[in-house]
C-alpha cells in the first residue's frame, strides 16, 4: 500500500518535510510519498474543499505549513481537543470523508525545552513562573503558547502587528507587549516564531541580545540553516540556545505516527534534516 501525503505552504519549496518524510518510510519499512504543493491562504479552502471531495492525488494526509496553520484549523472537519485550544494546527488526516486537524508542533517545543533544560550545567531547570516571551503571530507561536503555558511559564506575546499580539493574548489569557527591541533582559526564554532568520544573516531580529548578559534560553524556530543571526547574537551575549530543528525534528515523531500509524525514532529526522541543510548550504556556494 502506498502512503501519499502532501505538504501545503506558500512558498512550498523550502520545505524539509520531503525529505524527513522519505526516510521516516525507509526505515518504518513502508512505501511512501510526500508532494509539495504550494497554496495561499485566498485558495486554501478550495483546495481542501476539492481534498475532500474529489481528493483527485489520493492524499491520506497533509502536512500543513506557514503560513496556513490557523486558516486551515478554521475549515477543516475536526480537530482533536489541543488544536482546539491552539487555534493552528500542522496535521490533516484524511479519514472517511473527514478532514481531522492535528497540532504537534507544542510537542516539539515542550520536548526541545525539557531536553535543553535536562543538560548539565542549564541555565533554566524549571519553566515553572519563568517568564517567556514568544515573538510572533503565525501558528507556530500559538503551539508555542500553548506548550510554555503547559509547562507553567508566565507568557507573554509580542507581534510587529499589534492587532495580531491582542488577539493572541486573549485568546491565550496572557499578557500582549508593544513591538520593542530592548526587552531582552526581563525575560528567561525568548521563543522567535516569525520569518526573521529564514535568509539567514541579513535580517534584523526582534531582540537585541547585545544589550543584555546571558539571562537564559533563546528558542528559534528557524530551521533552515545551521544557525541565524538571532541564535547567534543569543550564544554571543551568553545565552542558551535552542536551534529549529530541535522542534521540527521532535513534533515530526507524533505527526508521523498520526498519519500512518507508524512509529519511527528522533534520530531519523535529525539525520534527514542535516542532510538538507548541508544540501541547501551546497546550493548556496
Amino acid at each position: 500500500m502506498l502512503h501519499q501525503y502532501a505538504i501545503i505552504a506558500h512558498p512550498v519549496q523550502h520545505t524539509m518535510t520531503p525529505c524527513m518524510y522519505h526516510r521516516a518510510f525507509a526505515a518504518a519499512g513502508i512505501e511512501g510519498q510526500v508532494d509539495r504543493i504550494d497554496v495561499t491562504n485566498e485558495k486554501l479552502e478550495s483546495f481542501l474543499t476539492t481534498v475532500k471531495t474529489t481528493n483527485p492525488l489520493g492524499l491520506q494526509g497533509l502536512i500543513v505549513s506557514l503560513p496556513l496553520k490557523q486558516d486551515a484549523a478554521a475549515l477543516v472537519d475536526e480537530l482533536d481537543s489541543t488544536a482546539k485550544e491552539i487555534g493552528a494546527i500542522n496535521t490533516i488526516k484524511i479519514q472517511d470523508g473527514k478532514l481531522i486537524g492535528y497540532n504537534t508542533d507544542w510537542i516539539g517545543v515542550m520536548q526541545a525545552m525539557e531536553e535543553k533544560m535536562a543538560m548539565p550545567g542549564a541555565r533554566l531547570t524549571t519553566l515553572k513562573w519563568k517568564n517567556v516571551l514568544v515573538v510572533g503571530g503565525r501558528g507556530v507561536s500559538c503551539a508555542a503558547i500553548y506548550a510554555f503555558k503547559k509547562m507553567g511559564a508566565r507568557v507573554f506575546v509580542m507581534n510587529r502587528t499589534e492587532e495580531r499580539a491582542q488577539q493572541l493574548a486573549k485568546h491565550f489569557d496572557i499578557e500582549y507587549l508593544p513591538y520593542d527591541f530592548t526587552t531582552a533582559q526581563t525575560f528567561d526564554v525568548i521563543f522567535n516564531g516569525t520569518l526573521l532568520g529564514m535568509d539567514c544573516y541579513t535580517s534584523s531580529v526582534p531582540i537585541h541580545f547585545w544589550e543584555v548578559a546571558g539571562n537564559g534560553i533563546a528558542f528559534d524556530a528557524v530551521y533552515r540553516h545551521e544557525t541565524t543571526r538571532f541564535l547567534s547574537e543569543a550564544e554571543r551575549a551568553g545565552w542558551d540556545t535552542i536551534h529549529g530543528k530541535e522542534m521540527l525534528a521532535r513534533q515530526a515523531i507524533d505527526q508521523f505516527q498520526i498519519l500512518t500509524g507508524h512509529s519511527v525514532d528522533v534520530s531519523v529526522f535529525y539525520m534527514a534534516i542535516g542532510d538538507a541543510i548541508e544540501k541547501y548550504k551546497s546550493c548556496k556556494k
